[in-house]
């Protein structure tokens, strides 16, 4: 009896130290260890790609591979599953493009990332000081404005709105400019004090630098309260069931007005490298990385907290 119950205590001491060497496994799979990117081209996007994928998700393992594209192109490839996450899903202005896609089950929402943003049509302070305060009042400022707005890249959704609001309002004789958030730009710094009309949004750094106003008039296509927007992260179908840690980390992300803003500055305004820039926030704030690795672990199953602040340096 003494030999049983000794061999017994040896056997569960065996198991217990087994129980503690033995590393945890990775509840993903090999293949989620690639994360496909989306990557509209914006400011905000490619700040928040820097903090979520290129800094903290890179030292966890996974390994992004970011892929520039317009946003009717990002929405169908979430759907068809040739990207796995897009991050810069603002919403109500986007919803045309994701509604039917999340109905279908063939893109999910795993969370607003920010809330209280704000997209809508705007202008500089001189305009609305001298009367160009909804976009209705367009004609009134035709010559100042050469008959021309300004939008993004062509595709986007912002750039349809002014059209729709060109149609109810019986606007003629006005063209959309199409190109990019850095061509649009150029146009804004050059009126700066004077007459252009623009897509605004923020989080940016363009609140910073130019007196800029938000038209009335936008909110059937932007949003109440003059644009009030929520930005949201949305991912493939099935990404839950093959990467539920990554997924877990995904829907720990979230940002902040702030926090945007400064990424932001450093990178288009202080011209500092995406990783560089985010790095840095990062570390001067650890408790965002607090939130962010709740209940994560690396892609194989480590201590995700150590694996990142080793790799930042922290």
């Amino acid at each position: 009896m003494k030999k049983l119950l000794l061999l017994g205590a040896s056997v569960a001491v065996g198991l217990t130290l087994l129980s503690v060497s033995t590393p945890a496994k990775a509840a993903d799979q090999a293949s989620c260890g690639k994360v496909r990117v989306g990557d509209v081209g914006w400011s905000d996007n490619t700040a928040i790609n820097a903090l979520t994928f290129l800094t903290v998700g890179n030292a966890l393992g996974y390994k992004p591979d970011i892929k520039n594209l317009g946003s009717p192109v990002i929405a169908k490839a979430l759907s068809t599953s040739d990207l796995d996450v897009f991050l810069d899903y603002w919403s109500p202005a986007a919803d045309g493009l994701y509604n039917q896609f999340v109905k279908d089950k063939k893109v999910e929402v795993v969370r607003n990332n920010v809330e209280g943003a704000k997209y809508t049509f705007a202008t500089t302070e001189t305009a609305y000081n001298a009367g160009l305060k909804h976009i209705k009042d367009l004609p009134k400022f035709a010559k100042q404005l050469d008959n021309k707005v300004y939008g993004i890249e062509p595709g986007n959704e912002g750039n349809d709105h002014f059209r729709a609001a060109f149609k109810k309002h019986n606007i003629q004789g006005f063209t959309v400019v199409e190109s990019s958030e850095a061509g649009m730009l150029t146009q804004v710094e050059k009126n700066k004090d004077g007459y252009v009309v623009f897509l605004g949004w923020a989080p940016h750094w363009m609140g910073f630098l130019y007196k800029m106003k938000y038209l009335d008039g936008g909110d059937e296509w932007f949003g109440k309260g003059g644009g009030l927007t929520n930005i949201k992260t949305v991912v493939r179908s099935g990404l839950k069931a093959d990467c539920p840690n990554f997924y877990k980390y995904l829907k720990n992300v979230k940002f902040t007005l702030p926090m945007e803003n400064e990424v932001m500055f450093k990178i288009g305004k202080e011209k500092k490298d995406p990783k560089t820039a985010a790095t840095e926030y990062l570390k001067a704030h650890p408790d965002v990385l607090t939130a962010w690795l709740a209940g994560v672990t690396t892609a194989n199953g480590g201590d995700a907290v150590a694996a990142v602040k080793k790799s930042l340096g922290m």
